[in-house]
């Protein structure tokens, strides 16, 4: 939906295009990739952020909700470089015949963009709505109940802002020409023919995802952190 809009311009479309097409298994390509991916990257952004959140403890000039959004910034930051290698080796070969090494981080200024400030908004919502809403008083329950509900707005949330730096990434990924396109190509290229609805083309889809996804993310982390203790 985000990179052929007039051909997938909403969820019920894209949905029965890929199944009149594909099948139900055109609902699951690129699963395993994104199981090995996901695991790699999530790994690599829980540890950096905490991390971060030890090094930034002592800090006194800088306040707790400033720590929380930095962390998550620099978790953000430090996964970024895992994305788009863990792939398939058909999928290897081919990027690296087109343009080398530097095939594999196509649109990585873009994915700094998006991936910075929404995990740093992430966290920073998410450690929010539990200072405000969970209280002492609560049962594990309710707490384990309110940390799924927080964990899910938090996600749908963060990528309100951070929408157009993902459209703009999977533009330029999803490009096939030899040369790169540049963020701002796009940008002006995209903006010229939709106007401002360009930004936010898709968003439907990704909103959909991002509220269960973020919950599972979360209480995997917060289980495995049991663990730890």
């Amino acid at each position: 939906m985000q990179v052929n809009f007039d051909q997938f311009p909403g969820i019920y479309r894209s949905l029965q295009k890929t199944f009149v097409h594909e099948g139900v298994r055109g609902f699951f390509k690129g699963t395993v990739s994104n199981i090995y991916v996901g695991a790699g990257i999530y790994s690599i952004l829980f540890a950096a952020k905490e991390l971060s959140d030890r090094i930034l403890q002592p800090i006194n000039w800088l306040t707790d909700n400033q720590k929380i959004l930095l962390s998550g910034m620099f978790g953000g930051q430090a996964q970024i470089n895992t994305e788009g290698i863990l792939t398939y080796r058909e999928t290897i070969s081919k990027l690296y015949a087109q343009n080398g090494l530097r095939s594999f981080y196509r649109g990585y200024w873009a994915t700094v963009w998006r991936d910075a400030p929404a995990y740093g908004a992430f966290f920073f919502i998410y450690d929010y709505l539990q200072r405000k809403f969970i209280k002492h008083s609560d049962s594990s329950s309710v707490v384990y109940f309110k940390k799924i509900m927080f964990g899910g707005l938090a996600g749908i949330i963060n990528w309100c802002p951070s929408y157009p730096a993902d459209l703009v990434k999977s533009i330029i990924q999803c490009d096939e020409s030899p040369k790169s396109l540049t963020i701002r190509e796009v940008i002006r290229e995209g903006y010229k023919r939709l106007g401002n609805k360009f930004f936010y083309q898709g968003i439907s889809a990704t909103l959909f995802m991002a509220g269960p996804l973020h919950i599972l993310i979360l209480l995997s982390y917060e289980e495995l952190s049991k663990l730890n203790e």
